[in-house]
């Protein structure tokens, strides 16, 4: 199964985005399954909030991933 690393950050600190997080909730529900219910990718999100979201954090997803 193919695999895909989502991220989405509403929380910079010196200029704040908003859905950024929801894109990539929405992502993810797109490319878990094809239009007929088979599986596509394994996604796995990560989004900030909930989490910081660092280079490190980031390189170690990919990483492990």
């Amino acid at each position: 199964m193919r695999r895909a690393l989502i991220v989405g950050i509403d929380e910079y600190p010196r200029s704040p985005l908003r859905g950024c997080v929801n894109d990539a909730t929405e992502i993810s529900r797109l490319l878990k399954t094809h239009q007929d219910g088979a599986p596509n990718f394994d996604c796995q999100i990560l989004t900030s909030p909930p989490f910081a979201v660092t280079r490190a954090i980031l390189k170690g997803k990919i990483e492990d991933y």
